[in-house]
C-alpha cells in the first residue's frame, strides 16, 4: 500500500513562502519541545507545492521524513498531549498570521478519502475522525465501534 513508506512522515501546513524551510522546522520542533527527541541531522525536510494557472508555485505544505517511526509517534504524542497551538507569526512577522499543524502524512488517496469522510462526519452526525499510524477512522459516539476507513468505497457503507 503507498501508506507503507510514509509511516516515519510528518506534514506541516501553515508554512510562510520564502522561508528556510530546515530552520523552520526546526523552530517549529522547538516551541513544541521535541528538539531533544529529533536531532537536526536525522530529518529531511521536502516542500510541497501547488501550481495554480497563471501565478508561481507555492508552497502549502512541509513533509518531515524523520529516522524511524518510533520518533514520528513520540512527536505526535508530545502534540496530542501538550495541545500546543501555533502560527507563523509565533516564527516570522507575517500578517495575517497562519495556523500551523502537525499531523501524520498521509498519501494523496487516503488523503482524499480523508477529506470526504470529514464531510460524511458532518451530515451524518459522526463525533470522531482520526488518523493512527496512517489509518482513517470514524467513530459515531464515544462507546461506539470504529470502522477502519480504506477506501472511497467504505464510505458508501457508512
Amino acid at each position: 500500500m503507498a501508506q507503507e513508506g510514509n509511516k516515519n512522515k510528518l506534514e506541516i501546513t501553515g508554512v510562510p513562502q520564502n522561508v528556510d524551510y530546515v530552520a523552520y522546522t526546526e523552530k517549529i520542533f522547538e516551541k513544541i519541545k521535541v528538539n531533544q527527541v529529533v536531532k537536526k541531522e536525522e530529518y529531511h525536510v521536502e516542500k510541497i507545492t501547488v501550481k495554480k494557472p497563471n501565478s508561481p508555485p507555492q508552497v502549502k505544505s512541509l513533509v518531515v521524513t524523520l529516522k524511524n517511526n518510533q520518533i514520528r509517534d513520540s512527536v505526535l504524542e508530545t502534540l496530542k498531549r501538550d495541545k500546543p497551538r501555533m502560527s507563523t507569526a509565533d516564527f516570522i512577522n507575517q500578517q495575517p498570521a497562519l495556523p500551523i499543524f502537525i499531523n501524520e502524512y498521509l498519501s494523496p488517496y487516503l488523503k482524499k478519502l480523508f477529506y470526504e469522510a470529514k464531510k460524511i462526519k458532518g451530515d451524518k452526525n459522526y463525533e470522531y475522525l482520526w488518523v493512527k499510524n496512517g489509518q482513517i477512522l470514524l467513530k459515531k459516539t464515544a462507546g461506539g465501534k470504529v470502522m477502519r476507513l480504506t477506501s472511497m468505497e467504505d464510505l458508501g457503507k457508512i
